[in-house]
């Protein structure tokens, strides 16, 4: 069954570790579509789609501070899937 989450995680550096290649847990290892994005207030914007097991996987890595980043803390809520194609950056708002 595949899902979608909206993600908006405050701290610093979240993005890079969502989507660097090479890292343990990134989205497109486990497999999930979707985006991320920086946000002017420093906060980083994110929605996933997958399976129920890689969404939880991901978010359990991202709740653990990834190197140089501080993450402190996650909001998360459900969206309609929209079959996001790959795993993107967007431009900060």
């Amino acid at each position: 069954m595949l899902l979608a989450r909206r993600l908006s995680s405050s701290g610093e550096g979240c993005k890079a570790y969502i989507i660097a290649p090479g890292r343990p847990k990134t989205a497109s290892e486990l497999g999930l579509s979707g985006w991320v994005r920086n946000r002017a207030n420093g906060d980083v914007g994110t929605v996933v789609e997958g399976h129920a097991d890689a969404i939880e996987r991901f978010l359990i890595a991202a709740l653990d501070d990834p190197p140089a980043a501080r993450v402190e803390g996650i909001d998360i809520h459900g969206l309609p899937v929209e079959n996001h194609a790959g795993f993107k950056q967007h431009i900060t708002i």
